[in-house]
């Protein structure tokens, strides 16, 4: 349970969070969209070499660079893409509550 007496089930940060959890590139195509086909490849070729997590829009740097909507649209690309099989960090590296949200 936690502090306000909800139960989680047998979610656990140390066994949700464990392992290598890379971050990842933002495979865009020539208009500046993210590249669906291409997250989809890069998340399955990350998963199928072990690791435990996805970090997307954040640290390789790209995170403060991307539009609001490239942003939503990685984000949502990843956790399509990994489908529950792992666990989906996403950087929040913004100056500001509003773009974060």
């Amino acid at each position: 349970m936690d502090g306000n007496g909800d139960k989680h089930g047998d979610w656990r940060w140390a066994t949700q969070l464990a392992g290598v959890i890379p971050p990842l590139i933002t495979p865009l195509n020539r208009t500046g969209r993210v590249d669906a086909a291409a997250v989809e490849s890069l998340v399955d070729y990350t998963l199928a070499a072990g690791c435990g997590g996805l970090f997307v829009a954040g640290g390789c740097g790209l995170g403060p660079w991307l539009t609001v909507v490239q942003r939503g649209e990685v984000v949502g690309e990843v956790v399509r893409s990994a489908a529950g099989k792992a666990p989906v960090l996403a950087g929040v590296m913004l100056p500001a509550t509003r773009p974060s949200l």
